[in-house]
């Protein structure tokens, strides 16, 4: 039924607030922030890691996961070789990213075109969005194994890796072109022979997007006591190895509390990842466990990738994130009562942004805030990093990278057997950190 006259007539007798005048000329959030809370969590941690870098910047990409991934990765490396400061070059890992990518979905869309037709949900959902700059941990561990790292003075950014909107339109329209061309082949050879002519173009617009990536590195650096650290005509996965990072070490566990996905259990996603062959998987864990094994791994000094809804209920000059950041009810008299199964369920909140958490407040022997380092620059939040209360993390933090070590007999079994259940690719827990 439609609003009727009378109905809309009642509604222009409705109370107007002072508050909803000053809403028609000024932000919601310059005018509903609760100031108590920013003064309550201030940027204050009595437990951090020490080995930190400088503050990075994505600028207008969303690697966000990648350099989430390197800046913790570089913790150990400058422990290592004790340095002030370190970065492993993004620009490099993005450039196999997308060539890893294209080939994954073209080889993905082949297959799936063997038995669906161009209607199908499936396939509708891998043209819709064919090439995110988003991802997730077991994607970049994918691409270091193959890769290597190197430093980042061996592959700065180039113009398109800091602004990759426009490369990404270009890869986009051909990636769609190849696989109309793939759908005028019936024979599945033929279709793998253009697929390779389609990499080598893939390859040359990349290059001239990003640069063409070393393959021999050489570093010189000093230490914090001004002593030579050299590392001389190594390939990437040499310099990688330097790192004594163990990659097979770490598990990546989420938290989704939807009553149809049990805890302790091995999940995957469906068509999502970047490298054929290759599967995203997490452990799904209650909170408690969640939060236990992240203080546990801050506590012995161990940065961790996570993943989060960053944009969630925040206030961004001072980068503090709380669930009544906002005054809603005073502000526009209503408040939001979804629990984060339901905001799963309904859309309203998934992954979007990976980080890395380098410390937390405790008090009473509990975790009252959350220390993150954030890959926006210095000019973000608080000098660059962003503070998360206790609260806000049991809301919209999903995932979080954990030492395979730290896992009990129960959750190492659950992890190294067969995946529980393998979700759809639309599924929220099947999104891309790229903010």
């Amino acid at each position: 039924m439609s609003l009727t006259a009378t109905q809309v007539e009642s509604f222009y007798q409705l109370p107007t607030e002072t508050f909803q005048l000053a809403l028609v000329h000024h932000s919601l959030a310059n005018l509903a922030t609760n100031r108590q809370i920013i003064s309550d969590y201030p940027h204050q941690f009595n437990h951090e890691v020490e080995s930190v870098g400088k503050i990075t910047n994505q600028r207008s990409s969303g690697r966000c996961w990648l350099f989430a991934a390197l800046n913790m990765i570089r913790c150990s490396f400058m422990e290592k070789y004790k340095l002030d400061n370190f970065e492993f070059s993004q620009a490099y890992m993005f450039f196999w990213d997308k060539l890893e990518r294209i080939n994954w979905f073209l080889e993905s869309y082949i297959e799936l075109r063997k038995t669906r037709k161009m209607s199908d949900r499936y396939v509708h959902h891998m043209l819709h969005d064919p090439l995110s700059d988003g991802g997730q941990w077991s994607m970049v561990a994918s691409l270091i194994r193959k890769y290597g790292l190197v430093p980042k003075s061996s592959m700065e950014d180039s113009y398109h890796a800091t602004s990759s909107r426009e490369m990404n339109s270009i890869l986009i329209r051909k990636m769609r072109e190849y696989c109309l061309q793939l759908d005028r082949e019936s024979d599945m050879e033929a279709k793998r022979e253009l697929k390779q002519t389609f990499m080598k173009e893939v390859w040359t617009l990349l290059v001239g997007f990003l640069g063409k990536p070393p393959q021999r590195i050489n570093y010189d650096t000093k230490d914090k006591n001004k002593k030579w650290v050299k590392f001389e005509n190594m390939t990437p996965q040499e310099f990688f190895a330097k790192s004594e990072f163990n990659l097979d070490d770490w598990v990546p566990i989420v938290h989704d509390p939807r009553e149809e996905n049990d805890y302790n259990k091995k999940y995957g996603v469906e068509y999502l990842g970047n490298m054929v062959g290759e599967t995203v998987t997490y452990l799904n864990l209650p909170m408690e466990r969640f939060k236990q094994l992240s203080k546990q791994m801050l506590d012995n000094g161990k940065a961790i990738w996570f993943g989060c809804d960053v944009g969630q209920e925040r206030h961004r000059k001072s980068g503090v994130h709380d669930i009544d950041i906002l005054n809603l009810e005073k502000f526009l008299g209503t408040k939001f009562k979804m629990t984060k199964e339901e905001r799963l369920n309904t859309g309203e909140s998934l992954m979007t942004h990976a980080m890395v958490l380098v410390g937390y407040h405790e008090k009473e022997g509990k975790p009252y805030s959350w220390k993150v380092e954030n890959s926006w620059g210095k000019d973000s939040g608080h000098n660059g990093y962003l503070l998360l209360t206790d609260r806000w993390f049991d809301e919209y933090v999903y995932e979080v990278l954990v030492p395979k070590s730290y896992l009990s007999t129960d959750e190492v079994k659950q992890w190294d057997g067969e995946i529980e259940k393998m979700l759809p690719p639309w599924d929220p827990m099947g999104s891309l950190a790229k903010l």
